[in-house]
């Protein structure tokens, strides 16, 4: 099998971004996954795949994340955390902790590894939204605004980084079923769920997008990709 290159995974010890890495790796892209499961993450080195454990809030990690992937030809930037619940019940905590990951983290990685692609010439980041980056619904007001965010930096992203020949991709997927959703702890958002009448994604049925539009040929820019359940709005 030919080799790809090297492929940068964030969000790699559960949900999309190990069915993401297992994905690329299949397909001959040397890993690296980073998370905050180390046990997770160590069982992923199976599949030939290299880890680093910790938390991409911390500025020190993300430093450790760049040197250690700066050659990365591919970034699935995709590590993130959900808050459904009704606003005037979410403490001030809550969304902090929302943007803290979804967005500045995001864009602290991002900028690390674009700095090496744009040096190179080339380059393809993949950032993970939500179809929640376009609409808001009931009791995703916080979650929903990070994501809009991803995807007005996906959008910004684009068009300051292709002169330097760096492909940017939004992945924009609907209802998943990944730990961070059977972490919703709110009863009556978790009621919601339960009664929704159509099975939802896999985190495979993410990755095989995701492998697909970095399969892509180089000429073909593929902005954005919606997945949804059959069945959902």
């Amino acid at each position: 099998m030919a080799d790809r290159g090297m492929a940068l995974v964030t969000g790699a010890s559960s949900g999309i971004g190990r069915a993401t890495a297992l994905a690329l790796a299949e397909a001959g892209w040397s890993v690296l996954g980073t998370g905050r499961d180390r046990a997770a993450l160590d069982d992923l080195g199976a599949h030939g795949i290299r880890t680093l454990a910790g938390d991409l809030t911390d500025p020190g990690f993300v430093d450790a994340v760049v040197a250690a992937a700066g050659d990365a030809t591919l970034l699935v930037n995709n590590a993130g955390t959900l808050a459904h619940a009704p606003f005037l019940e979410t403490p001030r905590h809550g969304w902090r902790g929302v943007f803290d990951l979804n967005v500045h983290a995001l864009l602290d990685v991002t900028q690390g590894i674009a700095r090496g692609m744009a040096a190179r010439g080339s380059g393809h980041i993949v950032l993970v939204s939500s179809l929640l980056a376009r609409k808001v619904g009931p009791n995703t007001l916080v979650y929903a605004a990070s994501k809009h965010a991803v995807a007005a930096i996906a959008a910004g992203l684009r068009v300051e980084l292709r002169p330097h020949g760096i492909r940017v991709t939004e992945v924009a997927p609907g209802l998943v079923s990944t730990r961070i959703q059977r972490e919703v702890t709110h009863a009556g958002v978790k009621a919601g769920y339960a009664a929704l009448p159509f099975p939802w994604l896999a985190p495979e049925d993410v990755a095989a997008v995701i492998r697909a539009a970095a399969e892509a040929p180089p000429k073909a820019s593929t902005d954005l990709i919606e997945i949804r359940p059959q069945g959902q709005p």
